[in-house]
């Protein structure tokens, strides 16, 4: 890992991420998503925006930062709303997205331990963002 975003060319972020082998360690991938993120002072970061086609996650909430390896949105509810939305991968360009205003999403955190986040608001939208990138989905 670079620590550093992939142009937005880049094929990866067209490409399903591979789901990461059970127990696999990601301690170094993890701390430098972090660092990117916060670097460029986004909000979630998906593991192929740096290069690395593999399902991982950062969410931030607030100060702290939360892994999912291996997420799955395992429900959506509460309707949807459109609204603007940037990406750390598309830098100063903003689309008019639909996103669900709840999620319930699961995975692991670094040490392998279930992950289980009923979510609403913005740390929703960021984490159906974030499963886009792993899906090959971009907002461009």
């Amino acid at each position: 890992m670079t620590n550093q975003l992939v142009d937005k060319e880049n094929p990866i972020l067209k490409r399903t991420a591979l789901e990461v082998p059970h127990r696999e360690n990601k301690i170094n991938l993890i701390h430098g998503m972090i660092q990117v993120m916060k670097k460029r002072g986004g909000i979630g970061l998906a593991a192929p925006q740096v290069g690395i086609s593999q399902r991982v996650i950062i969410i931030r909430f607030g100060d702290d930062a939360q892994e999912i390896i291996n997420p799955v949105i395992i429900k959506r509810y509460g309707g949807q709303s459109s609204q603007m939305e940037g990406c750390l991968s598309f830098p100063n360009q903003e689309v008019k997205k639909k996103r669900y205003k709840r999620i319930k999403v699961e995975g692991y955190d670094l040490d392998w331990q279930r992950v289980s986040l009923k979510l609403s608001g913005l740390e929703a939208r960021c984490v159906q963002h974030a499963v886009d990138h792993l899906n090959g989905i971009t907002i461009k």
